[in-house]
């Protein structure tokens, strides 16, 4: 059975690939710097399964510590990394912890990971959680937009290095739509927003199909593609106005549901 690592496990999304993946019998090493979220999870799965405690801001530890869970589960055949921070404060602190989560501790685990199959002539997948709005900055989430863009970019420029190398390494972007999870707990201004165990199950099939890029959940797609082609100037606007706007026009009635 495949062996999969699953970075930000203890919450949201991360937490429920765990319980699918679990449940169909695969080989875990969950991580997560919230260790007694990830303990708990743990002990809900209660089966053989590794934990590890990552912080993947000090990416040169975490790369470290990635190595560890590797040799414990003695291989890994696909990588998660669904951890993530969000931030509206526009206050530096918080966006460069942001960027360090998002950004750089991804790219450090990422590359890591694929340079170990590489080196070691293995074949496997990794699975990197962005967002709709990686595909456009929108004044509301500044550093959130740009660190997402950044695995979008990271993600494509892996993709077709493995392809012209042929190392048999498959990249997933999951740009999942608003999901409720802790990450737009009280947030007002979203919409068509599903369940985190939901959106893991679309995750799981897109995964399984080893797709390129997936929106979670599909309606999302054609919001990305208005959202790229809208001028500039009418992302002045507020964001509740976008929010009509999808709702009425793109699909009415639309509640989440799966």
């Amino acid at each position: 059975m495949k062996k999969i690592i699953i970075v930000g496990a203890a919450s949201g999304m991360g937490r429920e690939l765990a319980k699918i993946f679990f449940a169909g019998g695969y080989t875990l090493g969950l991580a997560d710097i919230n260790t007694a979220q990830l303990s708990i999870l743990a002990r809900e799965l209660g089966g053989d399964l590794k934990t590890k405690n990552i912080d993947v801001s000090s990416y040169a530890i975490a790369r470290n510590q990635l190595e560890e869970l590797i040799t414990e589960l003695n291989g890994v055949d696909i990588f998660i990394y669904t951890a993530g921070l969000a931030d509206k404060t526009r206050i530096w602190k918080n966006e460069c912890m942001l960027h360090q989560v998002n950004a750089i501790g991804f790219a450090a685990l990422c590359s890591f990971v694929y340079d170990h199959w590489r080196a070691n002539n293995k074949k496997g997948h990794i699975v990197g959680v962005t967002s709709i709005l990686a595909v456009r900055g929108i004044r509301q989430a500044i550093a959130y937009c740009a660190s997402k863009s950044f695995m979008k970019i990271y993600m494509q420029g892996l993709r077709q290095d493995a392809a012209s190398c042929r190392y048999g390494i498959d990249i997933t972007e999951i740009r999942p739509g608003y999901i409720d999870t802790p990450m737009t707990a009280g947030n007002t201004n979203i919409f068509w927003t599903i369940p985190a165990e939901n959106a893991a199950r679309l995750i799981v099939k897109a995964i399984m199909k080893k797709s390129k890029v997936a929106y979670v959940p599909g309606i999302w797609r054609l919001a990305a593609l208005i959202l790229k082609m809208l001028p500039e100037f009418l992302f002045k606007i507020r964001i509740s106005s976008f929010k009509n706007y999808f709702s009425r026009r793109i699909a009415p009635g639309y509640k989440g549901n799966i």
